[in-house]
């Protein structure tokens, strides 16, 4: 099991990649919530990061969470309100939510999160990220962005995230 802790981010300069499906489409959105010191340069306007900006407002607002059609969007932002206590409504459109989420569930189990996936929103209620009784086991059989989505998220956490990735 290999251990990861983030450590405190200062100021840096990204590029933000503007392919479709890309984890680092979404920096720009997310970087107030994550990081309010990193500075990025590009800013999309496509869908997808627009969902990811207007979901994390939702989220500290406590409203249902509208993730249209991105996957990535809906993986990073399930995580991201998985962390924060409380319940948290994730919705979809019909074919977003009919992909495989089986890795994201499988995440809720171990980190101590109950969620409940439906034909039209996820869920979630947590008390938080709970430690794990061994390591995370992270599958990349579906996408490698569950894993890039918990690394994103454990910022901060009371104990040491162990890990174990695992590619079938």
């Amino acid at each position: 099991p290999m251990s990861w802790a983030a450590s405190t981010c200062y100021t840096h300069v990204i590029s933000a990649s503007h392919r479709r499906g890309s984890p680092a489409r979404l920096l720009p959105a997310a970087r107030a919530d994550y990081f309010p010191k990193l500075k990025l340069l590009g800013f999309s306007q496509s869908e997808d990061v627009l969902h990811m900006r207007s979901g994390l407002e939702q989220l500290h607002q406590n409203r249902p969470i509208e993730c249209g059609d991105g996957g990535t969007t809906f993986r990073f932002l399930a995580l991201r309100a998985s962390r924060v206590p409380g319940q948290h409504v994730l919705r979809g459109s019909k074919r977003l939510m009919s992909r495989p989420h089986q890795t994201l569930m499988q995440i809720f189990e171990q980190l101590g999160v109950k969620a409940q996936l439906g034909s039209e929103e996820l869920v979630i209620n947590s008390r938080g990220w709970q430690k794990p009784q061994n390591y995370l086991k992270l599958s990349l059989a579906e996408s490698s962005q569950f894993a890039s989505g918990v690394f994103l998220n454990a910022w901060d956490l009371d104990f040491s995230l162990e890990y174990r990735i695992e590619e079938d």
